[in-house]
């Protein structure tokens, strides 16, 4: 069953699609406005756990009036043995959403499941050794282990083409995606050896669940950002203490690309998501991976920082070695912010923008992953609601509860900013 429904890109009635797109709803002056994302199905039940079609938080883009959702690999939850992870629905397909608004809210009009040009589709398992294998071991519900899966995806960024193609940005190898319209995979293009085009080889090392997170196409170009998610494990100990991410810029046309630095306001924080202002501004989150309002630790960083590129350093290696460019025999992770500086570094500038722990807003959810910029004073996030469950703490699956009690769901904040944005149109 879970096969079947992955192998399928799922049609929902179409609704609207010739109409004019209503504008969205009014957002008060720097304030907020809140829209449920609807759950357009019911994918399993597991010990009576419901297990919804939801999960559309990963990533967000605009695009000819459609809204469109990214969900990650499907629905998993760690289980208490280290780096296992319960799959709820092994053969579930990363897949793109695409909603329109209709009487001030969104409305479901397809669901596009990524698949092979054969019509095989993608699944969300482990990828095996040699293909960037992430060391986690995925479990299915009757407790047996399922074998990793070559055509795995763990995706996490979404662009949509004028073409309506999209490109997608996935964390286990990590690499990049070319799907066209109806969700079939033209290119896969990753850091490994072997034919086709290939992004930096340094980008293999790493760390399991921080590969390639944001993605935005620079206006005017064919050119991505590709922001990772934590820094490399490169080596493993000095990347778990470095505040430095590197930002892919890949051409789609020439395959070439340049690395940027990003630096983190504290060790341990990660950035969920980068979208595009300018040919060279970008607005980038970054958190610490807490739930605001937990009794105990909560979250306090949440942020929507501003990002200029102007005058950044490209610190590519010309040889492409798998410790990417060294520097005084040290890798770029290696380096603090002195040693950056003492090596003509620079990063790209970095500005607050928006707190999103502000009493003002309160944002409840741990995992704001899906921004865009709607017009120059406002913008739009989603949560990944992780498809409404989590680990029930006795290696089973429950139902992910907010701080209030109620199970999480998608939820869009049209945010309005006091002032309009630099550089945006």
């Amino acid at each position: 069953m879970a096969r079947s429904h992955a192998r399928i890109a799922a049609l929902l009635p179409l609704v609207a699609a010739c109409a004019p797109v209503p504008a969205i709803p009014p957002v008060p002056d720097a304030g907020a406005r809140r829209v449920p994302v609807p759950r357009v199905a019911e994918l399993t039940t597991v010990a009576g756990v419901p297990v919804e079609q939801g999960g559309f938080g990963s990533a967000l883009a605009v695009a000819g009036g459609a809204w469109y959702f990214l969900t990650d690999r499907g629905p998993n939850v760690d289980l208490p043995t280290e780096d296992h992870k319960l799959f709820a629905l092994p053969g579930y397909a990363p897949t793109i959403g695409e909603f329109r608004w209709r009487d001030g809210g969104l409305e479901p009009v397809r669901r596009i499941a990524l698949h092979l040009p054969d019509g095989r589709p993608l699944s969300g398992l482990p990828t095996p050794k040699g293909m960037g294998a992430s060391g986690e071991v995925a479990v299915g519900v009757d407790g047996a282990q399922l074998p990793p899966d070559a055509n795995g995806a763990d995706t996490e960024g979404l662009v949509v083409m004028p073409d309506g193609s999209f490109w997608v940005s996935e964390e286990y190898r990590p690499s990049l995606l070319h799907a066209g319209p109806d969700g079939t995979v033209r290119e896969q293009i990753g850091p490994f050896a072997g034919p086709g085009r290939h992004l930096p080889a340094v980008l293999a090392a790493r760390r399991s669940n921080r590969g390639m997170e944001g993605l935005a196409l620079v206006p005017g170009s064919a050119t991505l950002a590709g922001l990772m998610q934590g820094p490399l494990d490169n080596p493993k100990a000095a990347g778990r203490r470095s505040r430095a991410l590197r930002l892919v810029m890949f051409d789609t046309r020439s395959g070439t690309s340049r690395q940027l630095v990003y630096l983190l306001e504290a060790p341990g924080h990660r950035i969920t998501e980068i979208a595009a202002v300018s040919a060279t501004r970008f607005l980038v989150v970054e958190i610490d991976g807490k739930v605001p309002g937990h009794a105990t630790d909560p979250a306090r960083f949440l942020r929507i920082v501003q990002v200029d590129l102007a005058g950044a350093t490209d610190v590519s290696d010309p040889a492409d070695g798998p410790r990417g460019r060294l520097f005084g025999g040290r890798t770029l992770e290696e380096l603090d912010a002195d040693s950056l500086a003492a090596a003509g570094i620079v990063p790209v500038r970095k500005a607050p923008l928006v707190d999103l722990l502000d009493p003002a807003i309160a944002y409840p959810y741990d995992k704001p992953e899906g921004l865009v910029v709607v017009d120059a004073r406002t913008l739009a996030l989603v949560n990944d609601d992780d498809f409404g469950v989590d680990a029930d703490g006795r290696g089973g699956l429950g139902p992910k509860r907010g701080a209030s009690g109620g199970v999480v769901g998608n939820e869009l904040w049209l945010l309005r900013l006091p002032a309009p944005l630099e550089g945006a149109r």
